[in-house]
Formats: structure tokens, C-alpha cells, sequence
């Protein structure tokens, strides 16, 4: 009996965590669906705009910023979370723990070395890799380098990859749990509350507009205002295909 309730109690979180990854998987689809119905809604009603100063405007803002950002962050502290539970996350952490585990105390100046030399090999890389995408060559960047005379144009392209610096890597990086933000090696929060505020900002203007429309039924809806608003309505789900087909072949 016990064996086959903690079956089902696997069972049941495996299945909890594959819903939650099928929802995830398909945000995309929500809300363009979201979009759809809305937009569907508005086509049919008749659309006016509230007085933005009114007292009940800015206290409904309000009311939405507050439950809309509360409900962002819980969100997203869940979806962390499932994140870690992930195999993959699991495997790398893992393997991550496995490798610092090995580095003992007189390993310390070789691992010193190999931060200084991977420090090296990455800025050049990321140089060799800039002067390719500018279209000069590395015999070019040396001549510069030289005090070669180049034009304004080429002095300016040049003078960008000069000022590349490498990447802060050291030993106490390496057997920490955070990474930095610099090239490749970087720090999933360093700059976390910026990302989100940035992110937030279409979300919450977007939110602002919303709450400003008003919407009422219209009169005397007839048959052919019913086809013009499913015409409108028809543009939505092309361009919606278009772009899924995009990202698709992308």
C-alpha cells in the first residue's frame, strides 16, 4: 500500500511539473489568443477613453499596478523554482559541485595560471571575433597598433577593438556560486532588477492605456457591421502566422 501511494505521489508531481512546463512552453500562444479575444471584444463595443486626471482613474491604476506586479514577481519566484528542478539545472549544479569539490588548497596557484591564460585566450577571441564583424583583418589591427597612419573611420573601428578588456575571472570566481557578468562568464543577477524594470515598462504602459478605455455595447449592431469588425478582426491571426512561421524557420 505504501509502495503504490508513493508511486502515485511521484506520479503526480511529474505530471505537476509536465503541466507546468506545457504552460510555459506555450506563453507565446496564450497570449496572442489573449489578444485575439480582446481585440475581438473591442471591434464589436463601442471604445471611448477615461479622463486620466479623475480620482477613479488613478485609483484603479493603482489598484492594477499594485496586483499586476504582485502577481509578476510571485510568478516569477515560481517559475525560478521550477527552473531549478529542472534535470538540467540538477546535472549542472551537480557537476559543478563535483569539480569545485576536487580543487584542493595546493591546486590553487595552477588554477591562478589557468585564469590568467583564459583571460588572455578570451580577449583575444573576442578581438579576433570584433575585427571579423568590422571587416579588418589582424594584420590591419597590428599596423595600427604600430602608429600606423589610418583614416578617421578606420581609427575609430580600430580604437573599439584596442579598447576591449578581459574578462574578471580569478580562482575565487571559479569556486564561488556566482559568475560574473563580463563576456561569456556571467551572473544570471547582477543586473536582475534592471532587466525587470526595463521589462515591466511596456507592461505597465501598456496597463495604463488599458485602464483608460471604456467600453460599452453598441447600438443597433447590424450584419454588416458584424462582417467589417471580422475583417478587422481576420489581420490578427495571419500576422500571428506569419510571425510563428518566422520564428519557426529562424
Amino acid at each position: 500500500m505504501k509502495d503504490t501511494l508513493d508511486i502515485g505521489i511521484v506520479s503526480t508531481g511529474a505530471l505537476v511539473k509536465k503541466g507546468y512546463s506545457v504552460i510555459i512552453a506555450n506563453v507565446g500562444k496564450t497570449v496572442a489568443l489573449i489578444t485575439l479575444l480582446v481585440t475581438a471584444l473591442v471591434l464589436f463595443t463601442e471604445v471611448s477613453f477615461s479622463n486620466l486626471s479623475s480620482e477613479s482613474f488613478t485609483g484603479t491604476l493603482i489598484m492594477m499596478l499594485i496586483a499586476s506586479y504582485v502577481m509578476y514577481f510571485s510568478l516569477e519566484d515560481a517559475g525560478e523554482k521550477l527552473g531549478r528542478e529542472s534535470d538540467e539545472y540538477k546535472s549542472a549544479l551537480e557537476k559543478y559541485r563535483e569539480h569545485r569539490s576536487s580543487i584542493k588548497a595546493y591546486s590553487m596557484e595552477s588554477l591562478r595560471r589557468f585564469c590568467l591564460g583564459y583571460r588572455e585566450a578570451e580577449l583575444e577571441y573576442r578581438r579576433e571575433n570584433l575585427l571579423f564583424s568590422l571587416g579588418y583583418t589582424k594584420a590591419e589591427y597590428e599596423a595600427y597598433l604600430r602608429g600606423e597612419k589610418v583614416c578617421k573611420k578606420d581609427e575609430k573601428a580600430l580604437g573599439r577593438v584596442k579598447r576591449l578588456r578581459s574578462a574578471q575571472l580569478d580562482a575565487s570566481m571559479l569556486i564561488s556560486d556566482e559568475r560574473q557578468n563580463n563576456s561569456e562568464l556571467k551572473k544570471p543577477g547582477s543586473d536582475r532588477a534592471l532587466r525587470t524594470l526595463i521589462s515591466l515598462i511596456p507592461s505597465t504602459v501598456c496597463m495604463i492605456f488599458t485602464i483608460s478605455v471604456m467600453i460599452s455595447l453598441k447600438d443597433n449592431l447590424t450584419a454588416a457591421g458584424v462582417i467589417e469588425a471580422l475583417v478587422k478582426l481576420s489581420t490578427l491571426p495571419i500576422i500571428g502566422l506569419k510571425g510563428y512561421s518566422s520564428g519557426y524557420e529562424t
